[in-house]
This record gives C-alpha cells, structure tokens and sequence, in this order.
C-alpha cells in the first residue's frame, strides 16, 4: 500500500491543499489494482480540472525516466525522494508498477530492471552498484530487538537495532511515511536504555541468509512486564488431576 500512497502523494500539489484523493476502487487479487478520484473538499466534487497540470507533469517525468532522458526531469527534492521511493520498491520485492494516469496518457511500467536503470539515472551508478552488491535476497518482514544507535545508513534516516535472537546489530532505514513520527518518538534515553521496538520492513539478506538491512522500516515500541512465576500458575490447568494422568490422557484424546 505505501507504493499506493506515494504515488497518489506524488500527483498532489502543495498549492491545492484542499484535494483528496479518494478510493474508488480496489482489486487484492493479483495483480493488485487500485483506482482513485481527486475530491474538492470544499465542494465534494470531482476536482480533475485543478490536479490536471500536476498529474501531466508527472506523467512526463515518468515518461521521461522511462525513456532515459533524466535531465529532463524536474522536481523538488520532496516529490523527487517519493520517485526514488516508488523505483527502489521495484528492485525490493514489487515486481512490476504500472502507473496510468487516464486522460489519455500512455500508462507508465516499471519493472526491476527498469527501475535499476532509472534510479541509476536519478542517483548514479555508484550508489546503486554499492546498494544492489551486497544483497543476496530480500522479503517483507520483521524483527525484534533493541534500540542502540539513531543516525543515517547510506544517506538516509536510519536507526541500529541489535536483535534478539542473534545479537546481530542492524540498520534500518526508516521510510518517509513514520520518520515524522519516528522523530517526534525517539528519546537520548531510549538509545542509553536500549529500548525494545519491532521493526518491519523490506529485510534484505546476504549469500548466507543473514539480515545485513532493513529497508523502509516502521517502527513500533515494546513493553516488558514483569511476571513472578505465582502469575504463571494455574491450579486448575489439570482439572484437578495429577500431572502424568492429564498428559496421558491428552495422549489418548
């Protein structure tokens, strides 16, 4: 949903507030397909005519990207990070994107290696080798751990957890849409404390099956309560039977 979300973030203008995009339609068999209509919330009618000019230019940066014209494009830095957003998706677990804009616009699609080469028009090819040349895999997931480091990961927001089961430490990216809350959650003493969070996001592995990363991660805290072991005990949890006499009769059920 988050490649949903930038894409209809990416056709908003911060100049037209007052527009929502709508859902107007959705299909979770695959392929997924969503559909959606810009709303004036001030008159709750269709709002085309005014997204018109945004959504055709971003029709042509697209195009242009699809192309392999980049000195074409033009955007400001925010909208420009939500297209490498919606390519890195495409080399990270999203196979293929196809984005139409109706109107008559020529529907836009990116698949991975499509994407690999439109970051390396964005990016260059340097950052993108060195992101791509570690990574044996990658999967949505998630993992357990504590918080031991806040700083930045290849250039980009990203927090250390040292995890769990393994004690392996681990930077996670955090992605664009919790790093406001991120910001506004994470406390110097949540660092010296090791605060547990879970983290969920693109995992990407080694040739060993080891996580080395964690790509657009959300973050989510954790508590621990103590419990004594009088918590724990059930008195009734046999029914009253002896121990041995309630395991075999579960054995025989």
């Amino acid at each position: 949903m988050r490649q949903v979300w930038d894409f209809f973030d990416l056709l908003s203008d911060e100049n037209t507030e007052y527009i929502e995009w709508v859902l107007e339609g959705a299909s979770y068999s695959s392929p997924f397909v969503v559909t959606a209509q810009p709303i004036d919330k001030r008159t709750n009618r269709i709002a085309t005519e005014i997204v018109s000019p945004n959504l055709r230019d971003i029709a042509q940066v697209m195009q242009n990207l699809s192309s392999n014209q980049p000195s074409q494009i033009n955007l400001n830095d925010k909208k420009l990070k939500t297209v490498e957003q919606l390519l890195e998706r495409n080399i990270n677990g999203i196979e293929k994107t196809q984005y139409d804009f109706g109107h008559g616009i020529e529907p836009v699609v990116m698949d991975q290696n499509h994407a690999k080469a439109c970051l390396k028009q964005l990016c260059g090819p340097n950052e993108l080798d060195q992101l791509m040349a570690t990574f044996a895999g990658q999967g949505f997931g998630s993992i357990g751990g504590s918080l031991i480091q806040v700083g930045t990961h290849r250039n980009k927001p990203a927090i250390r957890v040292k995890e769990f089961n393994t004690g392996n430490k681990i930077w996670c990216q955090v992605d664009q849409q919790t790093l406001a809350e991120v910001e506004e959650k994470i406390r110097a003493k949540d660092v010296w404390t090791e605060q547990d969070i879970l983290i969920q996001g693109m995992l990407c592995f080694n040739d060993r099956g080891k996580i080395i990363q964690i790509v657009d991660g959300s973050v989510t805290y954790l508590s621990r309560r103590k419990v004594s072991l009088q918590d724990l005990h059930d008195p009734d949890f046999s029914e009253g039977l002896p121990s041995e006499e309630y395991i075999n009769r579960l054995r025989e059920d």
